[in-house]
């Protein structure tokens, strides 16, 4: 068996020596499907990270104190009890004035005479209420609006679920995209491969005659639709990470967000990468299969 199965990888490689030609371009083709679809599934999941932390950023109901209520820690502690259980509520934080003085201070650094030109501390003690689900503000504003104590309540509003919603549109966006480039990947690389043992028909058709069986005929072939896979795959992963990061340089001053500037933080590099692998296999032993079943009957 061993020895059988050295046979198969010796003959695999002399025909990838012999026939450079059609298997580069089998290799070429796997190559391009395998890059977009890399891009693709970073993208997807670039785009899904960038959702849940829209999510959780948006997900905070701020409860805002009036001045005696933010003094009196009997009725703080009470509104802050209301809100832990709520069932939609994960965690509550109180902010003082002073705190949300330092918080505004550190949004406007840039723009320091904003905050400076203040009269005096403008900024209301809060509850901050951290949800489960972002999609949920709403129903917890409501049930703390005109609470003894509460001054106003505030959230995402209209720009958070907006955000949202594009994120969320812009997944499902990718994810269609990736199903189609998939589909049209695997066509595109077996008729490549096709197109690539078609050249070879003759050598198939004399090892039948000479009694070869459809097992032994086939193996070659499909130890040559691995390597080709393989190799494919291997240069697609390093050319996908490779335009993530240069893409993710190129945009991080145009846009103000980590994921961006650092986007292989918020893509599963190693779960890329060995799907890409597998796909590529995939694509080359399918390939060289369906390709030679016209050639192979009996």
């Amino acid at each position: 068996m061993r020895s059988r199965m050295g046979f198969y990888f010796s003959e695999a490689l002399r025909s990838l020596s012999t026939n450079k030609a059609t298997s580069f371009a089998a290799v070429i083709a796997m190559l391009v499907a395998l890059m977009i679809v890399g891009i693709t599934a970073a993208g997807f999941s670039w785009a899904r990270s960038k959702g849940e932390q829209v999510q959780q950023d948006a997900g905070i109901v701020k409860v805002f104190l009036t001045e005696t209520a933010a003094t009196d820690d009997q009725v703080v502690n009470a509104l802050k009890l209301d809100l832990e259980q709520n069932a939609n509520v994960e965690k509550v934080d109180f902010v003082t004035k002073a705190e949300a003085l330092k918080r505004a201070k550190k949004l406007f650094e840039d723009s320091p005479g904003v905050i400076e030109n203040l009269p005096g501390n403008p900024f209301p003690a809060s509850l901050d209420a951290k949800l489960k689900d972002p999609t949920k503000m709403d129903a917890v504003a409501k049930a703390m609006e005109g609470q003894p104590g509460v001054d106003d309540v505030g959230t995402g509003g209209e720009k958070a679920e907006r955000a949202i919603n594009v994120i969320q549109i812009v997944t499902v966006a990718l994810f269609a995209i990736g199903i189609g480039i998939l589909v049209a990947a695997t066509v595109l690389v077996a008729n490549t491969i096709r197109l690539s043992i078609y050249s070879r028909r003759r050598e198939i058709e004399v090892m039948k005659l000479v009694g070869a069986s459809n097992a032994f005929v086939r193996m070659p072939f499909m130890i040559e639709g691995f390597l080709c896979g393989v190799f494919a795959s291997v240069l697609a992963t390093i050319a996908v990470f490779t335009s993530i990061k240069v893409l993710g340089n190129a945009f991080s001053g145009l846009v103000e967000s980590d994921g961006i500037g650092n986007a292989t933080s918020n893509v599963p590099v190693a779960y890329i990468a060995l799907g890409l692998f597998g796909l590529g296999i995939a694509l080359g032993m399918f390939g060289s299969a369906s390709s030679m079943r016209k050639y192979l009957k009996t």
